[in-house]
């Protein structure tokens, strides 16, 4: 049962997320399924046919780095690339390529995938458009100097 949900959440992953195949849609995604990730929720199995259609995203490849298996519960930790080719969240096209950690923690109920808790670093991903400072260009605070005191 548990090998059944590793091979579910791998293809769950690379056909749909980076493939984009939507053939495999129904046979992997249930009805009722539920996409909850930082930008966004989506209810339903044609919300995801339809974000899965977007075109924002190009060029896109992803790495599965672990996979973790238990009951009706798979995490699967990638490497996600893809170039920003439309506009995102008000940012214009930067046509520029951008890679994120991504955690998808999969519950799959009868051999569909039922809800994708995805969590990924926003942050990064606005920093890598040029919509926010870099981490490493931030204003670090003063420190205070350490005071030190004698205790009789």
């Amino acid at each position: 049962m548990v090998s059944d949900h590793v091979e579910i959440a791998e293809r769950y992953v690379i056909e749909l997320w980076e493939e984009r195949d939507l053939d495999v849609l129904s046979a992997l995604v249930d009805e009722d399924y539920v996409l909850r990730e930082p930008l966004c929720l989506l209810e339903g199995h044609d919300a995801l046919a339809e974000r899965l259609r977007d075109t924002t995203w190009g060029d896109v490849m992803i790495i599965i780095e672990d996979v973790i298996a238990s009951g009706e519960h798979v995490v699967v930790r990638q490497t996600w690339q893809g170039v920003q080719q439309g506009a995102f969240y008000g940012i214009d096209a930067t046509h520029e390529r951008v890679m994120l950690d991504v955690v998808h923690v999969l519950t799959i109920t009868e051999g569909r995938v039922v809800e994708d808790a995805m969590y990924y670093d926003v942050y990064a991903l606005f920093e890598q458009l040029g919509a926010l400072p870099s981490v490493d260009k931030l204003a670090a605070p003063k420190r205070l100097a350490p005071v030190l005191r004698l205790v009789p």
